[in-house]
């Protein structure tokens, strides 16, 4: 089973050689559309002199970068346009992530598990300190302090008089 590591390298690679492929075609296009622009200006040159050489050669660099910039504009359109897995891949992918949610999502429930049952043995121990502090406070008051709390016969003799 793949990790979600694996998976996340292999879609990288995917894009970047798609964005290579993209980068590559657009410098082509690029090129091309100097080429012209060259190619236009040689043009004027030649109809300026009346340079039949120069004149056919031009046209033919029009043509040709023409051709080219359209040919660019093909393969850029069909590489952002067209998906880089097919659909069963795609959806073997999808199956991928999913079982690779489902095996982190399983081990993180078990650590979910294990706090839970150390939060549930700290609740018993609070609870046990606090029901021992209100037996040692009950037994604080009532058996221990009582000497304090009720009169002594002392105290009655002299309240009598």
């Amino acid at each position: 089973m793949k990790t979600f590591e694996e998976i996340e390298a292999e879609l990288i690679n995917q894009k970047d050689g798609n964005l290579l492929e993209i980068e590559k075609f657009k410098n082509n296009k690029e090129k091309a559309e100097r080429t012209l622009k060259i190619a236009n200006e040689e043009l004027i040159k030649a109809e300026e002199t009346a340079d039949l050489v120069a004149y056919d050669k031009a046209k033919g660099n029009i043509s040709t970068s023409q051709h080219a910039i359209e040919l660019y504009q093909k393969q850029l359109d069909k590489l952002e346009s067209t998906p880089l897995v097919t659909k069963d891949d795609y959806n073997q992918l999808v199956s991928d992530i999913e079982k690779a949610a489902d095996k982190l999502q399983d081990e993180l429930n078990i650590k979910g598990a294990k706090l839970m049952a150390e939060l549930k043995s700290l609740a018993d121990e609070s609870n046990a300190v606090y029901h021992k502090a209100d037996e040692l406070l009950r037994i604080a008051q009532y058996d221990v302090c009582l000497l304090y709390t009720s009169p002594s016969p002392r105290d009655r003799t002299r309240s009598r008089m």
